[in-house]
């Protein structure tokens, strides 16, 4: 994605998507992807009213949100809703919670200071449950229980939205 993809001809208000391989449809067919998915969902509620661009990048991490948010010039750029789909690199790596807990951190404060009135979304990766990854740990397994509890203190103590992804099987 380049930065020249955010300009926004109409200024509608703009929906971003910033994730990995879980937002970026990585091996999906075009347009199966869930943000493509989310998008026509916008559209056949509210044609033209929202710009959505999936900025996802297949392989970033949380450790990585600062840097991608600096990539689409999150300061310059008027967003109304960003969502972060982060974590299944996490966790296939096994990244300490509390790291992903302070990557996360950094990011919201970041975007909090560039654009407070931004509504931010966090999408929790919870693809454990679905053993579609090798080497992911098991769902319950003392790593499970303190990743979910990582996205959920940082959406308690940052007052943003936690959601489960993957959450009813989008992709079976």
């Amino acid at each position: 994605m380049t930065n020249d993809s955010l300009k926004n001809q109409k200024n509608l208000p703009v929906i971003l998507f910033m994730g990995a391989s879980e937002s970026s449809g990585y091996g999906l067919a075009d347009q199966k992807s869930f943000v493509d998915i989310f998008y026509q969902l916008v559209e056949n509620e509210r044609p033209q009213k929202y710009m959505v661009i999936n900025a996802s990048i297949p392989g970033a991490s949380t450790s990585d949100l600062k840097e991608l948010l600096n990539r689409t010039n999150v300061n310059k750029n008027t967003i109304s809703h960003l969502v972060i789909t982060l974590g299944l690199s996490d966790a296939i790596y096994q990244t300490p919670p509390t790291e992903i807990y302070n990557n996360l951190k950094e990011g919201i404060n970041y975007l909090k200071e560039q654009q407070p009135t931004m509504k931010i979304w966090v999408m929790r990766c919870d693809m454990f449950q679905h053993h579609a990854i090798s080497g992911l740990p098991l769902k319950n397994s003392p790593y499970y229980v303190n990743f979910r509890k990582a996205f959920d203190d940082i959406g308690k103590e940052k007052q943003v939205q936690i959601f489960p992804f993957y959450n009813g099987g989008y992709y079976k």
